[in-house]
């Protein structure tokens, strides 16, 4: 079973301020971090 929408909500919220402040090889494990967590896909 996979997250909830509102844990995925938290979670995305949590990324989002390490994702700004990331450089770009940062921001694609960052990104790939998140689509394991959350079921999300990048497309």
């Amino acid at each position: 079973m996979g997250l909830s929408m509102k844990e995925k909500k938290a979670v995305a919220g949590q990324i989002r301020s390490r994702y700004q402040t990331a450089n770009r090889k940062e921001k694609s494990e960052i990104l790939n971090e998140c689509i394991r967590l959350t079921g999300y896909n990048r497309k």
